[in-house]
């Protein structure tokens, strides 16, 4: 829609050139008529791929961002302004339009980049100014009327008379175009200025009415009817008050579209045509001409004459019209609002050549003339502040300080009104450019040391100072740095700001599109498909994660990283503590390491590595005489646990490995530390194991233990009280945690083990089977025990003696407690379950000496799927054994209370059987827990 209203108005605007003679010296610009081909090509959205954006870049001139038409403030980007933004892409991306022969014309258009106002986004200039927002009231006529207003026909005067004859009335031009008033001859007022009308009425007065004067004011105006046409948004009649100028008609036609010129504006007025410049009014420059509108005038916009491009280092960058085929440069800067820099530029022009192509001169004179087309950039000779630093970071206010006030980092950091909270000061980064080779050189430097009374250190002119924050430096120990550091692909790799970016825009999609997502999830995994990579990867991210992930760009930082480290092949960075389990340290990229790409390899070469009895152990920079005291600080300091005297240091002395144990107090005070050390702070030894064990159930009193070291079971029970009369311990459920990690791991094994022997088993179960449909049956019996197998929680039930008399008899079987552990007691239950191919499947009461198989019996049977050979018995302690109860194999089995008898489907031939026994068999560990506590608590 956009296009073919674009196309429209293109085609009214050549319309109108070619078809009255008012217009046929205003021809639209050539940029114009080269978008028009295009749009008639088919090509006119080449750069988006048809989806009617256009990418360019913002004013930054560093990053590209996606411009849509609904971000121009009022209207769609015209054709000429993205001709303008096609020819920027030229220059930024397209090395041979750039003429890189000569290598002055390069370095100019690169200086232009980094101007300030470099920018894609030229705005033709004026038009806003034009347009009315919807439902905007009509402008209040306030003030009084000027001497020059010409009267007309409707308008309202109030004339007051006061002396001998005193009156006041309100009187209307009449149609004959006079105004009457008793005892007095007829006074002319149409077509006449207000203080003509005035002289006259008052010599009226004067020579009729004795020792009385007149007093005259204009009451309400008349309105005009005033025809607007051409390239304006809302051609036809409009009205107007006879107080309006030509700029409040064309404001009621909704403004002038940026096809139509505002140099060159037609007023008709009998018969004669006046062309009008707006731009005096719309831009302050020169004197504006007399715009005030009359009865039966006619205004039309002819379509946009020739236009120059002015952009960098001015205070008005945009799109100008000029009159005629050229414009002086110093008029285009003018109209511009002037260079930025009172002197000392250079102006840089980009043309086209007869052959179309680009071309590039360079002046530093602002003589000489800009043609049709032409665009001039403003170049700052001195290429920046002089006598000032820049200071970036965790700061309050990033930006330029005076280098008089701020001659040393000392005088910097004093100010604390400068520093955002958590700074990490002893690694202030200094950036600046060796005056020798020009290269660009970090430096580290101990700002807390200094701050002390260390050496200082002078900053010189244009040093950029980097604050770096504590969560800037914790993320050194992030799962993404530490993968590339091995030479791995980032997880995340995104910055700080656009995951912000991107995570509104999700949010501001709706919650019915992400519900959307994630029943297409669910949907995926419950039929065991997987969703790519990135899920292997990072199994905890959401689906709105992983699309969102998909559109970020690596940060700067990492991608610098990563190529230092593929260049140089080998490691140079201490790993450093490693974590556990990747997803817990996921961190966005800081947007300084984005910002600067270089620093985070910098400060990860200057980084020393902190373990153990430490609050928050990790890699923590350090200049190459920095004092460990700081960087404990930083790290939190020692834990309670800390070894007073095992602080260990192992680190280069003059090329050599030096490893040495010093007491935590030396650490605290002024040892000096280098880049790549490595402390490890130990802890102090004690009876403590560090975790607590949870009691809860039948006991006397319970709750979460501290652990002592080699505690065993009835010394805890022991402390706790002891069992209560109630306690049931032969159902007593008992949980430790490295169990469950070792029973989810076989899980996971015996998954993998039936996916790669499904294809054999369904070929030796086809030799077995006659039946022809046995096949599929037995592939989607396994699929199901393979996802019931992926998507098991393991219990991590182990099993044990809980009985106090038990314990003391036999203390082999009192078991040594670890952290983490949990014991349940139950009451005694009063029931026996029956699960699996029976007949009635649940609860059966509880009776004393009563055999399995009269419970079986009691669910109603076995049914003829039952494989009566592999039932199996779940004892209330966990512990499970099988129940044989064919004929040539029999023999009662008596149960206690909160049992659970367990028969399997028969599933034939032997072979396929022999892989789902032990699955079986975990699904039969899976249900000791859930199945003996929902006895036990009956």
């Amino acid at each position: 829609m956009v296009r073919l209203k674009t196309f429209a108005a293109l085609a009214l605007a050549l319309l109108c050139g070619v078809s009255g003679t008012a217009f046929a010296q205003q021809r639209p610009d050539d940029l114009l008529l080269q978008f028009q081909q295009r749009l008639q090509q088919g090509d006119a959205n080449e750069d988006d791929g048809g989806s009617g954006q256009n990418p360019v870049q913002d004013q930054t001139g560093g990053r590209g961002t996606t411009l849509t038409p609904q971000q121009d403030l009022f209207s769609p980007a015209s054709p000429i302004e993205l001709a303008y933004r096609k020819r920027f892409q030229e220059f930024d991306q397209t090395p041979s339009v750039r003429l890189p022969s000569d290598m002055e014309q390069e370095q100019s258009l690169k200086q232009l980049q980094k101007s300030g106002k470099w920018s894609f986004n030229l705005k033709q200039i004026g038009y806003d100014v034009l347009q009315v927002p919807a439902g905007a009231p009509a402008p209040r006529l306030l003030g009084g009327v000027s001497d020059s207003y010409i009267l007309g026909i409707g308008d309202q005067l109030s004339i007051t008379l006061r002396g001998q004859t005193n009156s006041t009335r309100q009187l209307y031009v009449g149609r004959d175009g006079q105004v009457i008033l008793p005892n007095l001859p007829p006074v002319v007022a149409a077509g006449r200025s207000f203080a003509d009308f005035r002289s006259d009425l008052e010599a009226q007065v004067a020579s009729s009415l004795l020792e009385t004067q007149v007093f005259v004011t204009l009451g309400s105006v008349r309105q005009l009817s005033i025809l607007v046409g051409g390239e304006v948004s809302n051609p036809g009649m409009v009205t107007v008050s006879s107080l309006s100028s030509v700029i409040d008609a064309l404001a009621a036609a909704k403004g002038i579209n940026k096809t139509g010129t505002l140099r060159a504006v037609q007023l008709i007025r009998d018969g004669q045509t006046h062309t009008l410049d707006l731009y005096p009014v719309l831009l302050g420059i020169g004197k504006p001409e007399d715009m005030a509108l009359r009865e039966g005038d006619r205004i039309v916009v002819p379509p946009v004459g020739p236009t120059v491009a002015v952009f960098a280092a001015v205070s008005r960058p945009g799109i100008y019209e000029i009159k005629g085929g050229s414009l002086p440069v110093q008029e285009a800067l003018r109209f511009a609002g002037g260079a930025l820099s009172a002197d000392g530029q250079r102006f840089v022009r980009i043309s086209l050549g007869p052959d179309g192509r680009g071309g590039v001169s360079e002046t530093t004179s602002a003589k000489g003339t800009l043609k049709r087309g032409d665009m001039l950039g403003v170049i700052t000779r001195s290429g920046g502040t002089r006598g000032a630093i820049y200071l970036s970071g965790h700061v309050t206010s990033q930006g330029w300080i005076s280098l008089s006030a701020s001659p040393s980092l000392r005088a910097l950091l004093a100010d604390r009104s400068l520093l955002r909270n958590e700074p990490y000061l002893p690694f202030v980064v200094v950036k600046r450019q060796n005056a020798a080779t020009m290269a660009t050189e970090y430096k580290g430097v101990d700002g807390a040391h200094l701050q002390r009374g260390g050496e200082d250190f002078p900053l010189q002119d244009q040093d950029q100072v980097i604050i770096l924050s504590q969560n800037e430096i914790r993320y050194l120990n992030s799962y993404d740095v530490s993968q590339v550091l091995a030479g791995s692909d980032p997880a995340y790799g995104f910055s700080a700001s656009d995951w912000a970016n991107e995570r509104n825009k999700e949010k501001e999609l709706g919650q019915a599109q992400t519900q959307t997502g994630r029943a297409n999830g669910n949907a995926q995994a419950a039929s065991g498909q997987q969703d790519g990579p990135s899920l292997q990867q990072d199994p905890t991210a959401s689906l709105d994660d992983r699309r969102v992930r998909k559109a970020l760009k690596t940060c700067e930082g990492l991608r610098f990283l990563a190529n230092e480290i593929a260049e140089k092949g080998t490691l140079t960075i201490d790993l450093g503590p490693q974590e556990a389990s990747p997803p817990r340290n996921v961190q966005p990229c800081p947007d300084i390491y984005d910002k600067y790409p270089a620093l985070l390899s910098f400060v990860l070469h200057h980084a020393m590595s902190v373990s153990g009895a430490i609050y928050r152990p990790g890699r923590y920079p350090v200049s190459d005489e920095g004092f460990l005291a700081d960087i404990l600080a930083a790290a939190g300091g020692a834990t309670g646990k800390a070894d007073p005297d095992g602080v260990e240091v192992t680190q280069l002395r003059d090329a050599v490995a030096m490893r040495q144990k010093i007491p935590l107090a030396l650490a605290q005070s002024d040892f000096l530390i280098g880049p790549s050390a490595s402390v490890v702070v130990a802890e102090r030894f004690t009876n403590i194991d560090g975790g607590l064990v949870t009691l809860g159930g039948e006991v006397r009193h319970p709750g979460r233990y501290a652990l002592l070291r080699g505690e065993r079971l009835s010394q805890l029970l022991s402390r706790a009280g002891g069992l209560t009369d109630e306690a049931y311990v032969l159902g007593a459920v008992f949980r430790r945690d490295s169990i469950k990690a070792e029973e989810q791991s076989s899980y996971e094994a015996l998954a993998h083990e039936i996916e790669m022997a499904i294809p054999t088993m369904l070929q030796q179960q086809a030799a077995f089977s006659e039946k022809s449909n046995d096949g599929q049956t037995s592939m989607m019996a396994l699929q199901q025990l393979v996802r019931s197998l992926r998507s098991a929680k393991a219990a991590g039930r182990m099993v044990i003696d809980a009985d106090p008399a038990a314990l003391q008899s036999n203390p082999e079987s009192d078991v040594v407690l670890q952290a983490g552990d949990a014991l349940y007691v139950p009451k005694r239950p009063s029931h026996v379950m029956i699960s699996g191919e029976v007949m009635h499947p649940g609860a059966q009461r509880f009776e004393s000496g009563l055999a399995a198989e009269e419970y079986i019996q009691r669910a109603g049977g076995l049914r003829d799927s039952a494989d009566e050979s592999h039932a199996f018995i779940i004892l209330p302690n966990g512990s499970a054994q099988p129940l044989s109860t064919s004929s040539w194999n029999y023999r009662e089995t008596f149960l206690p209370p909160g049992s659970t008898i367990v028969v399997p489907r028969d599933l034939n031939p032997a072979l396929f059987w022999s892989f789902t026994r032990d699955a079986l068999g975990i699904f039969s560990n899976m249900a000791i827990s859930a199945a003996a506590l929902a006895s036990i608590n009956d």
